[in-house]
C-alpha cells in the first residue's frame, strides 16, 4: 500500500487546514499517517484508523538546541515509516520535512503553502530570514500547493519554477460547517455557558494568535462599538489558536486584553462550527494577504461576514454580495461597518444566504482533494510507483454530496432592537 505522511507541527491545525482529507486520502487507498507536536488534538488520533506519531521535540519559538533534537527525530520517525509521499504543511515543519524528506531518500515530497511566503511576522530581518529558508526548503520538493494567485505569484518570484506550482484552492468540510439541530443546541449551551441570553447580538473573531491578525484594530473597534450598544445588547466572542511560531502573541497579554475590553476569550478546543452557530457577525480583521478559513466557514454556516479589504478576503468575500470589506488599520471604519450590520437585520440574512450558497458552489473541500489527489498520482507515476485505487468502501461518503441550504434559526439571525 502507498504510504502518505502528512507533517504539521501544531496538531490543532489538522482540522483547520486539513478537515476531513485525511479520511478522503485514506478512503482512495493510501496509507494515511500523520505526525505533529503532542498536544490535546493529537490525543484524538489514538481513536483513529491512522497511525499518528507525536515529535515532542519540536519547539515553540527559535530553540535551536530543540529544532536541532526535532530535526534528528523527525529523521528517525522518516526512516521508520518509509513514506512514499510526504506532505508537509505549517512553516517550521514545512522547511524541516522538505529538506530530511530528501536526504533519507524519501521518493516524493509535497507541501502546502497555506499563506503568504514569511508573512506572519512585521520584523524584516525574520521575514528575510524566513524567505531565505523557504527557499532552501522548495529547491527539496517535488511539488509546491498554494490556494491562490497571490501566493502562486509570490512563489514564481522567489524562483520556483511554474511546473512545481500547482493551484488547489480553497475548501472546508460542508458537512461540519452547517446548521443543524446539534449545531444549535451545542450554540444554546455555550451561550448560557458565556452568561449570554438568546436575544444577545453575538460579534466573533476566529484567528491565530498573531497580532497580524487584526488583534489591535478589532480592539479599537470595541471600544467604539460598545458606545452604541448595551452590555446585555451586545458580546464579543474570540476563539485563538496558537500557531508554533515565535510570533505568537503572549496568550496571557491577549487574555488580559481581551477581559479588559469585555470579550469571552475561548482557546482552540472550543469547536468552532458551534460558535459560529451562535454568532451573528464574524469578523475576519487580519492585516494578512492569505485566504482566511474562518470567513469560508462562516459563510458555510450562513453567518455574514466582515472582513479586510486584501487579496486573500476579496477571494472569499464579495462586497455587498456575500459579505461586507472595509479598509485595512482602519479600526473606525469596522466598528461602523459591524455597527450597519448590526442593526440590520435583512442585510445580515441577505449576506448569509448568499454567503452560504458561494460556499457550496465554491469551498467544497472534495475539489481541494481530487486536485490533490491528481497530483499525487502524477507524482507517483513519475517515480514508478503504483498509484492507489479507491479500496476502502466507506459507510458514508466522506463528505457530503449536497448540503440543503438551511435558513438561520430567528433567534439568532433576526434579532433586532
Amino acid at each position: 500500500m502507498t504510504t502518505l505522511l502528512h507533517l504539521l507541527a501544531n496538531p490543532s491545525h489538522f482540522d483547520q487546514l486539513l478537515g476531513q482529507q485525511l479520511d478522503a486520502f485514506r478512503a482512495f487507498g493510501y496509507d494515511v499517517v500523520t505526525a505533529s507536536a503532542p498536544g490535546e488534538r493529537s490525543k484524538a488520533f489514538a481513536k483513529s484508523p491512522m497511525a499518528h506519531h507525536s515529535l515532542t521535540a519540536i519547539s515553540e519559538g527559535s530553540d535551536i538546541v530543540a529544532d536541532v533534537r526535532a530535526a534528528s527525530q523527525l529523521r528517525a520517525l522518516l526512516k521508520e515509516v518509509e513514506p512514499d509521499i510526504v506532505h508537509t504543511h505549517d512553516a517550521k515543519m514545512g522547511v524541516a520535512g522538505r529538506i530530511l524528506g530528501k536526504r533519507v531518500g524519501v521518493p516524493i515530497v509535497v507541501n502546502s503553502v497555506h499563506e503568504h511566503p514569511a508573512q506572519g511576522t512585521s520584523n524584516l530581518a525574520h521575514r528575510v530570514a524566513l524567505a531565505r529558508l523557504e527557499r532552501v526548503a522548495a529547491a527539496n520538493s517535488d511539488a509546491e500547493f498554494v490556494r491562490d494567485d497571490v501566493v502562486a505569484e509570490a512563489l514564481r518570484s522567489s524562483g520556483i519554477p511554474d511546473e512545481r506550482i500547482h493551484q488547489i484552492g480553497s475548501g472546508i468540510d460542508l458537512d461540519t460547517f452547517s446548521v443543524n439541530r446539534a449545531t444549535a443546541r451545542a450554540a444554546r449551551c455555550l451561550r448560557l455557558r458565556l452568561g449570554l441570553s438568546l436575544r444577545t447580538l453575538v460579534v466573533t473573531v476566529v484567528a491565530d494568535l498573531v497580532w497580524e491578525e487584526g488583534y489591535g484594530e478589532f480592539f479599537d473597534a470595541i471600544e467604539i462599538l460598545r458606545g452604541s450598544f448595551g452590555e446585555e445588547q451586545l458580546a464579543f466572542v474570540v476563539v485563538g489558536s496558537r500557531p508554533r511560531q515565535s510570533t505568537a502573541v503572549d496568550e496571557e497579554s491577549l487574555t488580559r486584553m481581551a477581559q479588559d475590553h469585555g470579550v469571552h476569550f475561548l482557546d482552540e478546543s472550543t469547536d468552532a462550527s458551534t460558535v459560529l452557530a451562535m454568532t451573528d457577525v464574524c469578523v475576519v480583521p487580519t492585516l494578512q494577504p492569505a485566504v482566511p478559513n474562518s470567513a469560508m466557514a462562516a459563510s458555510a454556516m450562513g453567518v455574514p461576514v466582515v472582513a479586510t479589504d486584501l487579496p486573500g478576503c476579496r477571494s472569499v468575500i464579495d462586497h455587498q454580495e456575500t459579505g461586507l470589506l472595509v479598509r485595512p488599520h482602519k479600526p473606525q471604519h469596522l466598528a461602523l461597518t459591524i455597527e450597519r450590520m448590526l442593526h440590520t437585520p435583512p442585510l445580515r440574512s441577505e449576506l448569509g444566504r448568499a454567503g452560504r450558497v458561494r460556499a457550496i458552489e465554491e469551498f467544497d473541500e472534495s475539489r481541494v482533494v481530487e486536485r490533490t489527489l491528481k497530483v499525487y498520482g502524477q507524482l507517483l507515476e513519475r517515480s514508478r510507483i503504483p498509484v492507489p485505487d479507491h479500496v476502502i468502501e466507506l459507510d458514508q461518503p466522506w463528505y457530503a454530496d449536497s448540503i440543503d441550504l438551511v435558513d438561520r434559526p430567528a433567534e439568532t439571525g433576526n434579532r433586532e432592537f
